[in-house]
């Protein structure tokens, strides 16, 4: 399953995603910096988690894991290791 931002409409995503939902929002971005609380796509994400899995990820994903965090969504954390030609 994959929640993206309807800004992803007609971009080609993974083929290794079954279903996808595209969540109305104006924003490539997880936290509203002017309001501090996350915009739509990173909020759909929370509210559909009852448990989160962290492999790598960038600032939207660090953002995404502090919002669940503080909700008390568990979160389990692996870094990500770029695989070897």
């Amino acid at each position: 399953m994959g929640i993206v931002s309807s800004q992803a409409e007609g971009v080609n995503l993974s083929k290794c995603v079954d279903y996808v939902f595209y969540i109305k929002d104006s924003s490539w971005d997880g936290m509203n910096r002017k309001t501090n609380t996350l915009f739509p796509t990173s909020q759909a994400m929370i509210d559909n988690s009852d448990h989160i899995i962290q492999i790598g990820g960038g600032l939207i994903g660090q953002q995404e894991v502090q919002a669940a965090r503080q909700i008390e969504i568990p979160v389990k954390s692996h870094k990500a290791t770029p695989l070897k030609n």
